[in-house]
């Protein structure tokens, strides 16, 4: 257990502009699966690290809100500290268990990787935006724009003297996600109906950890960028009733969320109702 703590500073400009500044300490201690589970994971077989301490981490982020009539918008920096980072370090072949069966998979992974706790700081920084202008005649046009960079010490150890190789200190995070955003323009009418148009979009994502190289999930050389259409519809009977419909993918774009497992949605016709009381 560990005590952390958070403090923030709101300073009101204007009536419409708002300038915020927060910091949030974090801490995470490794779980049972961590600390004595062997087993096949995306990058390759993977050990457990009984020793493993816990992270700690530092959080600041600061940016501005606008809440005007005509206009809604936010811009926000924010950096991660982060101490003792959980990671993935390269093993040897010869570190599988001895028995001759290998019932675990070990010797037959492509990569082996243990958790281990890595010295110094690891990083996280990135930048989130917004915005919403409200058109006349019942217009309103929405986007949003995120963009994130990460690195931590190499968990492989520098070669030995006299060895040449591309060895770098500092290596990328893993599955941080590319810049990616939004775009949205919606017609809302008197009578409850509105109707929109959608665009989400990410670019391609080839800075890796070393894990990543090893790991299914993410294609060779990385993830390709994508844009993906969506048309949107909706009609709210009373303030209490809401039915939605998503015509999702609608040129069927391949794509992708950097990390995961599988393609994401195909082409697809998706119907809500909500009720409130």
């Amino acid at each position: 257990a560990s005590a952390v703590g958070n403090a923030g500073l709101s300073v009101r400009a204007t009536e419409w502009l708002t300038w915020h500044l927060d910091f949030d300490q974090g801490f995470r201690a490794p779980n049972l699966d961590d600390l004595t589970s062997r087993q096949q994971t995306g990058p390759g077989f993977q050990y457990e690290n009984a020793n493993l301490d816990p992270e700690r981490s530092l959080s600041i982020d600061t940016g501005f809100k606008v809440r005007h009539a005509r206009v809604e918008a936010s811009l926000f920096y924010w950096q991660t500290f982060i101490r003792n980072l959980i990671s993935r370090a390269a093993r040897d072949v010869d570190d599988c268990p001895g028995d001759q069966v290998d019932p675990s998979g070990c010797a037959g992974s492509r990569t082996r990787f243990q958790l281990v706790n890595l010295d110094g700081w690891a990083q996280l920084r990135g930048v989130d935006s917004s915005l919403r202008v409200f058109i006349p005649m019942g217009f309103a046009l929405a986007g949003t724009l995120s963009w994130a960079w990460g690195e931590s010490p190499n968990p492989v150890p520098p070669p030995s003297e006299g060895q040449t190789s591309n060895y770098r200190d500092r290596v990328a995070l893993s599955r941080v996600p590319p810049l990616n955003g939004t775009v949205e323009l919606t017609w809302y009418g008197d009578f409850g109906l509105w109707l929109g148009s959608a665009l989400r979009w990410a670019g391609p994502q080839t800075r890796l950890a070393p894990s990543d190289s090893a790991d299914p999930r993410i294609p060779a050389g990385g993830t390709p960028g994508y844009a993906i259409w969506d048309l949107r519809a909706g009609y709210r009977f009373d303030p209490n009733v809401l039915i939605g419909l998503v015509f999702e993918n609608v040129i069927d774009s391949p794509y992708r969320y950097h990390g995961s497992s599988v393609n994401g949605a195909m082409r697809s016709l998706n119907l809500s109702v909500e009720f409130g009381f």
